[in-house]
């Protein structure tokens, strides 16, 4: 006769008074393979595992693990099965980073057995960061089983709580485009000096996160001769620490030269280069100037539907913006200001491409786009399983699938409880 749950607690309890956590640790596992869902446990497990990490061999072994789960994603293997997601996080309980992943991986049936043990977890769970990844994948679960009021409610806690640990100010970012503004506002007027011509050619794709920026990349990428080195931070970490009182010559000089010092390093045999970090857009001008022939590709999508893909994108690191939609409201349009600024002052080089629009007609959209930037076009282009280079942005999921509609109409289940959120859109 088997033993019941709570002979089996007894022993992982035992276990843990006298002191073993390894082999506590293997009791409630041993409990939770013929009990799934005891809540003690699941809740007891999670502490351990994180007793078990301060050992470094341990967080070791996690990393490897998943930096293997990761590259299969990089190249777009999503298949949980290929994955092994979900032994990972058996065996790797608080490892919540991999929680959403599994979320939007995971077969719709077993969505709400994920969903009683993260609950259960997120019960017992204190550090912030567990708790915003936790409360993350029950938005995800909810979103996919199309409860969108709870998943509305799940979303909000954990940017709220995000938010209370991120240092922003988005009046900073309003000072910076003013003084980047000044710096250009008598361009048109100023003699033309020579900045340096390099024998690469680079095509900037910028423009907000989540406005199909890694689609555009992708699909240049199919042509010969192109290369991407997908978004690196060269040009921000050079402007950064730009004293702007400089004249222009002076700085776009030195950029041009940082810059290509950096690409250099990649040792690339293609000499047409992307470089596809959004955010570039605040350095187009001074880009625009380093480097006479780069070309610009300005990614614009719906507004709401940009607005609410950033809310409810769980980025790697920074877009601090983007966890109160009034603040993701206000940079939307701070963007959308200096794109303004820049499109009257490089009218030539920068191209808006409407990413609903070339989802719907992405043969007219791409054949325009292949043709400004003088790219030999074919339809093949298209093909979203064609380009095998990694993807390791928040798109890794959706790049590798054929081009689809209807993406920007996602937000409008959230209508009701976003309120008046986006009436100051300026788009």
């Amino acid at each position: 006769m088997g033993r019941s749950a709570v002979d089996l607690l007894k022993v992982a309890k035992r276990a843990e008074k006298q002191g073993d956590t390894l082999l506590a640790y293997r009791a409630y596992s041993d409990v939770l393979k013929k009990f799934p869902s005891n809540a003690t446990a699941l809740k007891r497990r999670f502490d351990l595992d994180l007793l078990r990490k301060c050992d470094p061999k341990n967080k070791s072994k996690e990393k490897i693990e998943y930096d293997t789960i990761n590259k299969m994603l990089e190249i777009g293997i999503s298949d949980p099965n290929k994955l092994n997601l979900e032994k990972f996080i058996l065996d790797n309980p608080s490892v919540t980073y991999a929680y959403p992943v599994h979320a939007r991986l995971i077969d719709k049936q077993n969505i709400s057995r994920f969903v009683s043990m993260v609950r259960c977890v997120l019960e017992n769970a204190k550090k912030p960061q567990h708790r915003y990844n936790l409360l993350q994948t029950l938005y995800i679960c909810s979103k996919r089983q199309s409860h969108f009021s709870n998943a509305f409610k799940y979303l909000k806690k954990a940017n709220d709580l995000r938010r209370e640990y991120v240092k922003y100010n988005p009046k900073r970012d309003e000072k910076d485009i003013e003084l980047i503004k000044k710096k250009f506002i008598d361009y048109a007027e100023t003699s033309i000096f020579g900045t340096k011509q390099h024998d690469y050619q680079f095509i900037f794709i910028i423009g907000m996160p989540r406005s199909g920026t890694t689609l555009i990349e992708q699909t240049i990428c199919n042509a010969k001769e192109v290369a991407s080195v997908g978004e690196v931070p060269f040009a921000t970490q050079f402007m950064s620490k730009v004293d702007l009182t400089k004249d222009l010559e002076s700085i776009t000089n030195g950029l041009s030269k940082f810059y290509v010092d950096e690409i250099k390093k990649y040792n690339l045999s293609e000499h047409i280069i992307i470089d596809k970090m959004p955010f570039n857009l605040f350095w187009t001008g001074f880009l625009a100037l380093s480097f006479p022939n780069a070309k610009f590709i300005h990614c614009k999508r719906d507004a709401r539907a940009t607005c609410w893909s950033n809310y409810e994108t769980n980025f790697a690191e920074g877009n601090h913006y983007s966890f109160k939609l009034d603040e993701i409201v206000r940079h939307y349009n701070n963007c959308e200001d200096l794109m303004l600024f820049w499109k009257s002052n490089f009218t030539d080089r920068i191209l808006t491409l409407d990413y609903d629009a070339f989802t719907e007609v992405p043969e007219v959209v791409g054949e325009n786009l292949f043709n400004f930037l003088k790219l030999p076009w074919e339809l093949t282009h298209l093909s979203g399983e064609k380009n095998k280079r990694p993807v390791k942005t928040a798109s890794q999921l959706q790049v590798r699938r054929s081009i689809y509609k209807g993406s920007s109409t996602v937000w409008k289940n959230f209508e009701p409880f976003i309120g008046n959120s986006f009436d100051p859109l300026i788009d």
